[in-house]
């Protein structure tokens, strides 16, 4: 009966110890701790942190009282989007004047967006599984980001407009 127990109790802790947790340590209280599922919301507001539970509590602290945040067992997923291999997509000539090249090593559909360096998005194309060609030379110079997805998976390159 103690072995089981025991072994109850190490699987009660290591279950424990894997969940995502926060704790707020404050320079006059103690810590605090939040399992990060409990916890709907974290906001800054002026000088306050606010924790919105899921329940609707909401705790408030005062920024200058926080000694410091820690997170733990923290991960986090990107499900949505995967990399393309960026020897799947070639950009060329980079810098480029006028005439930016995309070459793809598959024939799907791609769509090529161009931003720029305040993130504005000055282009977007879409190509039904053939190469492209995008004309920079009404572009201002300076740094650009094209983003080339084909459904789920995406890449960035930088470019440089001379």
């Amino acid at each position: 009966m103690k072995t089981l127990l025991f072994i109850f109790a190490i699987s009660f802790v290591c279950i424990v110890e894997a969940q995502s947790s926060l704790f707020v340590r404050q320079y006059s209280f103690p810590q605090t701790a939040y399992f990060l599922e409990d916890v709907s919301k974290i906001s800054f507001s002026g000088s306050e942190m606010n924790v919105e539970k899921t329940g609707g509590e909401v705790d408030v602290y005062n920024l200058s009282d926080i000694r410091y945040l820690n997170f733990e067992n923290l991960a986090t997923e990107n499900e949505a989007r995967e990399e393309i291999e960026s020897t799947d997509v070639r950009c060329y000539p980079n810098p480029v004047k006028e005439t930016l090249n995309f070459e793809f090593a598959d024939q799907e559909n791609h769509k090529i967006e161009i931003i720029d360096f305040q993130g504005k998005l000055v282009y977007v194309v879409e190509m039904n599984g053939e190469n492209a060609k995008v004309n920079f030379s009404g572009f201002p110079k300076g740094l650009y980001l094209c983003r080339i997805s084909n459904g789920n998976n995406t890449v960035t390159k930088k470019v440089i407009k001379n």
